[in-house]
């Protein structure tokens, strides 16, 4: 089973840069870092720079396409997992991902 994401949690777009997320309710803590949901990836920004002349940099996340708890939900909102992936709002489209989930104790399916 993968490990739940924290604010702890490292994710980049895929030129390197940080997905900065901010959870939305601090309900569940892991190492007195709050555990991360859907809305709170969706709601996450990048501070990315253009790759090329003429691309959009990655500002946001534009979907998530694996990676959210089946079992594990907090006010409702599925858990984020270590196998999160998706897309950022950069042009072209681009992939971001977890790097380190940033603990080890609390694990989901």
């Amino acid at each position: 089973m993968p490990a739940v994401l924290t604010a702890a949690s490292k994710l980049v777009c895929p030129h390197g840069f940080d997905m900065l997320a901010t959870p939305g309710a601090v309900v569940l803590t892991v190492d007195g870092n709050p555990v991360l949901v859907r809305a709170d990836l969706l709601n996450a920004t990048f501070a990315c720079a253009p790759s090329a002349p003429g691309n959009k940099p990655c500002t946001k996340v534009a979907s998530i396409d694996d990676g959210l708890s089946g079992t594990l939900r907090i006010r409702d909102e599925p858990v984020a997992l270590a196998n999160a992936l998706g897309t950022t709002d950069g042009t072209p489209p681009t992939p971001w991902h977890v790097t380190s989930a940033g603990q080890t104790k609390l694990e989901a399916s």
